[in-house]
């Protein structure tokens, strides 16, 4: 299947955890910004689950690590800080808070406008999620969410 990006001018990719819009949506956010589009990126849990109980990588240290990561990445693929957001939710506590997380990302989705880099991205043309997967709580929550 080829996806047809002519036309996307606003894209927000929504990513569960960090790193996930960079493994998930490399390509798509490449072409989107070879191509002149705008593209934004929510990122909607901390992270910080993927090394519990770590004395090596507790849970602020790791949330601020993979955050610089991911903002590295990022703007590797041409997508400025001020237009990433960190939700910081819970890692793997999203289907618990699933109306938490729906708020969050509303709120932010209708907040986009008052914020000087997103003044044309208050109405996305796309906003791509990682696909639903019944193994991580988190991607599927995100996806159905956004």
């Amino acid at each position: 299947m080829r996806l047809r990006l002519a036309g996307i001018r606003r894209a927000v990719i929504v990513a569960p955890h960090p790193d996930d819009e960079v493994i998930g949506a490399a390509a798509l956010i490449r072409a989107l910004r070879r191509q002149g589009s705008q593209v934004a990126v929510i990122v909607v849990s901390d992270g910080a689950a993927s090394h519990p109980n770590s004395v090596t990588w507790p849970a602020k240290r790791l949330t601020a690590a993979r955050e610089r990561e991911s903002l590295h990445a990022l703007r590797r693929l041409g997508v400025r800080r001020g237009a990433v957001t960190f939700l910081r939710l819970p890692d793997g506590g999203l289907s618990d808070g699933q109306d938490r997380c729906r708020i969050a990302l509303h709120q932010t989705l209708g907040g986009m406008g008052s914020r000087t880099c997103w003044s044309d991205l208050r109405r996305p043309t796309r906003i791509p999620t990682t696909g639903p997967s019944p193994m991580r709580c988190d991607v599927f929550v995100s996806a159905g969410v956004a």
